[in-house]
């Protein structure tokens, strides 16, 4: 066992040594006796035992020092596993503990492996007995710490960092071997949180900031609150990734001053064409019109209020759909009624190419009607003037495909991943004149999802989109 605590090198030595002394000693032996017997001399009988005598006395010296040098080295090599051990210890445990066969070294080193750990017990005991809690209390709070998704850094009183959870290693991308010891205001910028007294040297005061680190290509949100310790012992430092919840006030934010553009956008019309048609001056013709207005007006308002409806529903987990039968001859002529006029204003060519049959679809038709409208809606509105906008509809084995394809300003690679998201709005400037509240493809794509379709984007930009709805066979009537 003592021959495997030697490395390899080590045992190479050790034996290559051995060889050659045994050799060394059998080259001095011959050399005497050939030596003597050039010489011719005589080699009675008294020579020959004292010649034998030397190589057993030799032998004798060598095996008592190789036994004296492999009880030195075979100790080494346990100390030198041992002080190895200890680098991948947490703790000092008795497993770090030297036989005492291995000589004066080892009763050295046991001796101070039980001196420090004796030290860190009656710290720890120290510190629970000051505290009002034990041993046991104090490390289940540190395993708690290590627990949290929050960072903890507990910082001392000349703000250097005395402990830091894994999750603050995690938040500010930094090893958390390199933590420890680190300036907290250096890591984290606190310099608003400092409180200078005269005469005392800076400690960080009760509050909360916000920080922003870069992490790869975006950057991170984090949310800093300081706890300050007792009598002026510490602070404790509390880390949050607030990234996605300011994005998400961001997008809120955004949908509401959309939402309100959408709403007051109708109503203002609405007010406008009925002051018009109460007027004096108003005759049939312009009554027809500003009721035909006030009426489409009407529709769009609703759809708002639609969208703002449906969005409670998704975020409460209650989107559903009411089953029934819809014709989509019916639907889709709806729509081509809807929005004729409006790509007409706009100078947009809509086109509906559609089999002289189509089928009637299980489902909620109020909600196909709003999956339709948002991504025909949409491809209207992000096409220039001079474009085309052309909806299909294709009757497969494996269902019904509507195909709405326009040449508008399409979509980027990064935007593609992301179209679907609730109130998430391009930052292309070549869309950024199209109003709305970023609910419309999320609402699509939901509605397709209750009825086990899907919804799949194709796009170039500079070139178009090609958006693809489809539904199962099994929602195919007739």
């Amino acid at each position: 066992m003592g021959w495997r605590l030697l490395q390899p090198r080590e045992r190479t030595i050790l034996g290559f040594g051995l060889a050659t002394m045994v050799i060394v000693s059998g080259v001095i032996g011959a050399f005497v006796w050939l030596f003597l017997s050039e010489l011719g001399l005589p080699l009675p009988t008294e020579t020959w035992i004292a010649l034998g005598a030397i190589p057993a006395v030799g032998g004798l010296a060598l095996v008592l020092s190789l036994k004296w040098i492999r009880g030195r080295m075979l100790s080494m090599a346990a100390l030198r596993e041992a002080v190895i051990a200890s680098e991948n210890t947490k703790a000092l445990s008795q497993e770090l503990l030297l036989a005492d066969r291995f000589g004066r070294e080892a009763r050295a080193w046991n001796a101070l492996i039980d001196r420090l750990g004796g030290q860190c017990q009656a710290e720890i005991d120290t510190t629970s007995a000051g505290s009002g809690t034990s041993a046991a209390d104090a490390r289940l709070a540190l395993s708690v710490c290590s627990a949290l998704w929050q960072g903890v850094l507990v910082v001392g009183p000349k703000l250097d960092v005395r402990y830091a959870n894994p999750a603050a290693a995690m938040l500010l991308g930094i090893d958390a071997t390199k933590l420890v010891g680190a300036s907290v205001i250096e890591l984290l910028e606190m310099t608003a949180l400092l409180d200078d007294a005269s005469g005392q040297s800076p400690t960080l005061r009760r509050g909360t900031l916000e920080v922003e680190r870069p992490v790869g290509e975006s950057t991170a949100h984090l949310r800093v609150s300081v706890r300050s310790g007792r009598d002026g012992d510490g602070s404790v430092v509390v880390i949050e990734d607030v990234t996605q919840l300011q994005a998400a006030e961001e997008a809120r934010a955004n949908f509401i001053a959309h939402a309100t553009h959408e709403l007051r956008t109708p109503l203002t019309n609405m007010r406008l064409y009925a002051e018009t048609a109460l007027g004096d001056d108003c005759d049939e013709a312009m009554l027809g019109t500003c009721l035909n207005v006030i009426n489409q007006e009407v529709r769009r308002l609703e759809r708002v209020v639609s969208d703002m409806l449906s969005v409670s529903e998704m975020e409460a987990g209650a989107l559903s759909i009411q089953e029934g039968e819809a014709r989509l001859d019916q639907l889709f002529e709806e729509l081509k009624l809807e929005f004729e006029h409006q790509a007409k204003d706009k100078g947009v060519t809509l086109k509906f190419t559609l089999p002289p049959k189509l089928p009637v679809i299980k489902g909620d038709r109020d909600k196909l009607l709003q999956a339709y409208h948002n991504v025909l809606g949409n491809a209207i509105k992000y096409t220039p003037q001079g474009g085309e906008v052309t909806l299909s509809a294709d009757q497969t084995d494996e269902g019904l495909i509507v195909t709405v394809r326009d040449t508008g300003v399409g979509i980027s690679e990064a935007d593609k991943q992301r179209i679907f998201e609730r109130f998430y709005r391009t930052d292309d400037v070549r869309a950024s004149g199209a109003q709305g509240t970023g609910l419309g493809l999320t609402l699509a794509k939901e509605i397709m999802l209750c009825h086990e379709g899907l919804i799949d984007v194709d796009s170039t930009p500079g070139k178009g989109s090609v958006f693809t709805l489809s539904l199962p066979s099994g929602r195919l009537v007739a």
